[in-house]
């Protein structure tokens, strides 16, 4: 398993986000012409956001 994440701040209030999980697994046998055979498995998360200073 490997799991990336970056962060970007576009300017003072806004900013995003973006993570990435591949995962390969041979114990999961659900790829392939006869679904039996192991492979890369992604997941991927994008998030934004504000910053408001009060």
């Amino acid at each position: 398993m490997m799991t990336n994440m970056a962060t970007f701040k576009v300017s003072k209030v806004f900013g995003f986000n973006v993570g990435l999980d591949l995962i390969y697994d041979d114990d999961v046998k659900l790829f392939g012409p006869t679904n039996s055979s192991p492979g890369l498995q992604i997941k991927e998360v994008i998030g934004a956001g504000l910053t408001l200073n009060l």
